[in-house]
């Protein structure tokens, strides 16, 4: 991405630096992760968490109130996420467990284009952050990630990405709108 800030509303910059992070999103995030972010200058490391497990998140719900109960049944729901918020709001949790991330992180680790590999997991942490800095439901933040993805296309800086945009958009259609 170029170093502007041109792929998101200005209501989602100004919301961003006034959420207050909850206790505890403090942690050393991987060099794959960083490079990401680094590639969404207005994104920051400490409104992302990376979990070794999807079980950790469990330990941030029950400091935010939620019952044990309640926890861990949303710890279930989230258990097959490769990232996502709670409630649209940050950190924006990253499980490391996940099939995803570990495919993307694989292609960064081994394949022939590990710059395009961090682009798709900026892409996916980009949707996340449109759910937590803009209050977009999926359809939405989806439309923007497949944007951001195309950009990044068109810029001949994501060729490897075809399939991946196209699983994207039907993703989005599937939604119904």
């Amino acid at each position: 991405m170029s170093s502007d800030r041109r792929s998101h509303p200005l209501a989602c910059r100004d919301n961003a630096r006034k959420q207050v992070l909850p206790r505890g999103t403090a942690n050393r995030l991987p060099l794959f992760v960083r490079h990401a972010i680094a590639l969404l200058p207005f994104i920051e490391d400490r409104q992302v968490v990376i979990l070794p497990r999807a079980v950790k998140v469990l330990e941030y719900l029950v400091s935010w109130g939620y019952s044990r109960e309640i926890a861990a049944e949303t710890v279930n729901e989230l258990a097959d996420l490769a990232e996502f918020t709670i409630d649209h709001h940050f950190p924006i949790f990253i499980n490391a467990e996940s099939p995803n991330y570990i495919r993307i992180l694989a292609s960064w680790e081994r394949g022939n284009s590990p710059d395009e590999a961090a682009r798709v997991l900026a892409s996916e942490i980009y949707h996340e952050y449109r759910h937590a800095a803009c209050g977009e439901e999926e359809w939405e933040a989806l439309a923007a990630q497949i944007s951001l993805l195309k950009r990044w296309r068109a810029e001949g800086l994501l060729r490897i990405a075809d399939p991946y945009i196209a699983s994207k958009e039907l993703q989005r259609r599937n939604l119904g709108r």
